[in-house]
């Protein structure tokens, strides 16, 4: 009897994964069907270049913008349907979904205000996805504040890659928030990498990216205190 109920929840918990497989598919290729949104892209350094670059050989309309003006021009120039933004603001007027690759959580909060600052100009409103490493706290208060004002809507997908991983596709997004909004984030992040969605609660992403990198961190410590004292495991 209790071989039969386990394989029984078993066959249901297959079940519920294929639906949720299924169901995601649809999705997408309802996503598929529509014409493409405007996106736009802040921060274009090792990482954020990279993002704006695959996406351009997809897409066929993005406006991007870095304070280095370097930065910029590189990535203006490897895709002519990609065009440079004068100001954080004028991506906050003029694309639908926008893209965030910074530094740290006070510098997104920063970016945030001034991308919302442009939400009085604007008749929809848009949806910032966050890629950068941040508390969990710090996406709990962005979303609030993106909600507040005009009503945009806010996910957090911050990204397992290095910038090599990121060029070819290789990146894993961890991707909360909810749930419409991050099916719509899903589907532009789906052509960077693989997709780990973490549920509406939009600090969850941010939790299961920090514990990933201090557990790259300690393997990374304990790599050196092997080769320090010259010991191997066999």
């Amino acid at each position: 009897m209790l071989a039969i109920s386990s394989t029984l929840a078993l066959f249901f918990r297959k079940m519920i994964r294929t639906a949720r497989i299924f169901q995601r598919v649809l999705n997408q290729r309802n996503l598929s069907s529509q014409k493409h949104p405007l996106i736009g892209i802040v921060g274009l350094g090792h990482m954020g270049s990279k993002i704006a670059i695959n996406l351009a050989t997809d897409l066929d309309n993005l406006i991007v913008f870095d304070p280095n003006v370097d930065n910029q021009t590189r990535v203006t120039s490897a895709n002519s349907s990609i065009k440079g933004a004068t100001s954080v603001k004028e991506v906050g007027e003029k694309a639908d979904i926008i893209f965030t690759m910074l530094p740290n959580d006070e510098v997104v909060h920063i970016v945030s205000q001034q991308l919302l600052s442009s939400s009085k100009s604007r008749s929809t409103p848009f949806l910032h996805v966050s890629c950068s490493t941040t508390s969990p706290n710090a996406s709990r208060a962005l979303q609030q504040i993106h909600i507040d004002q005009g009503n945009n809507k806010f996910v957090a997908a911050p990204v397992f890659a290095r910038p090599d991983g990121l060029a070819r596709r290789e990146a894993i997004f961890m991707v909360s928030g909810e749930t419409g909004s991050r099916q719509l984030a899903s589907f532009y992040l789906s052509k960077l990498g693989r997709i780990e969605d973490m549920g509406d609660e939009i600090g969850a992403a941010n939790v299961v990216k920090l514990c990933g990198n201090f557990l790259i961190a300690v393997r990374c410590g304990v790599f050196l205190l092997l080769v320090e004292f010259d010991l191997a495991f066999f």
